[in-house]
C-alpha cells in the first residue's frame, strides 16, 4: 500500500461511497462506490479494503467487467461520521 490511506482522497472517496457531504448537510443516503479497474480511484478503494474501511461488494448486471464495485464497511461509516460537522 502507498503511505496513508486515510487522506483527503480516500476520504473524498468515501463520502461519495455513503453520499455524504464534507459540509454534513447531507448524511448519507447509499453505500456504493464503483472504480473501473487499474485506475487511481480503484488503487484507492483497494488501500481502503486493506485496512478494512471498505469492501468488495458482489458482482450484479449494473457493474461492467472492467469495473469493481465497493461498499464502505462500519468501520468506514465510523470513519466519515468522526470527519463530519455535527
Amino acid at each position: 500500500m502507498s503511505g496513508d490511506p486515510i487522506n483527503e482522497k480516500s476520504l473524498k472517496i468515501l463520502r461519495e461511497t455513503l453520499g455524504v457531504e464534507v459540509s454534513g448537510k447531507r448524511r448519507g443516503y447509499r453505500n456504493r462506490y464503483v472504480a473501473k479497474g487499474g485506475t487511481p480511484e480503484q488503487s484507492i478503494c483497494a488501500d481502503l479494503v486493506e485496512v478494512g474501511l471498505m469492501r468488495v461488494a458482489a458482482s450484479d448486471d449494473s457493474v461492467r467487467r472492467d469495473e469493481v464495485a465497493y461498499h464502505a464497511t462500519q468501520t468506514g461509516r465510523e470513519v466519515i461520521a468522526s470527519q463530519s460537522p455535527r
